[in-house]
This record gives structure tokens, sequence and C-alpha cells, in this order.
């Protein structure tokens, strides 16, 4: 399994980006795998595996993945502005993930949304779907 060493790589890849981390309310400490703590402050981002696995068709260890990556925050041109600087640095760029090297990175659907957050108040979502075809 290469979930693990996939989600710190990306969380490494995203804190390098000084056109994301910039925009995050704490820096590297907006960035968060699959949750952020309770009353975060706005911008944060996060990110979690929606599926992938083996690809099994080759004898090559290829693995598909397909990462949720989005922005949260109360305004919702700062969640777009975000999302925007990752899909820029994330959109057809490469990663290494423990022996695994990206031979697909890729931006794969763009979404955005409106939601509660746990103190009741609504906040906005932008984000997107990214693609990765790792191989050893």
């Amino acid at each position: 399994m290469i979930i693990k060493p996939m989600a710190t790589a990306l969380y490494s890849k995203l804190a390098g980006i000084s056109a994301i981390t910039s925009q995050l309310a704490n820096g590297t400490a907006s960035i968060h795998h699959i949750l952020a703590p309770k009353n975060d402050d706005y911008p944060f981002v996060t990110f979690s595996l929606q599926y992938g696995g083996p690809e099994n068709i080759t004898p090559s260890d290829s693995h598909e993945q397909l990462w949720f990556i989005r922005t949260y925050d109360r305004n919702q041109t700062t969640a777009a502005n975000v999302a925007q600087s990752i899909g820029t640095a994330l959109h057809n760029s490469t990663i290494s993930a423990g022996s695994y090297q990206s031979v697909i990175m890729e931006l794969d659907e763009e979404l955005e949304g409106f939601e509660i957050d746990s103190s009741g108040n609504g906040v906005f979502m932008a984000g997107g779907f990214y693609r990765f075809l790792l191989d050893v």
C-alpha cells in the first residue's frame, strides 16, 4: 500500500510551494490530511484519497489514485484563489512517494461548494480531484 507515503509526499509538495502557503492562515500548519482540527483558522487545505489501488495490468507495480485536494474559507474568492494556486502547482507536475514516481499527475475535475462548519457558520470550498499514476 502506498497511501501513507503518498499522503506524506502530497503534504510535502503542498507545503513546499510558497504561492500556496503564503495564502493560508497558518502557512504549512494549515495543510491537513483528511481532516482539519476543529476551529482551525481559515483558509486551510485538506486532502484525502478518494480511491486507488494497483493497476494489475502489467508486471510493473503501478498504482492509480484519485486525491481530493480542497481549500476552505469564509470568502469564496479566497478559497478559489488558493485552489487555483494548487492547480497551477500540481497539474502536470511530478511527485515521489517512497519508491514510486508519478507517471501522470493531473487535475481531473474542479469542484466548489458551500458547507456549514463545526461552529455553525457558512464556509466556501474550492478544489478538485487530482489523478496520479505512480510506478516504481
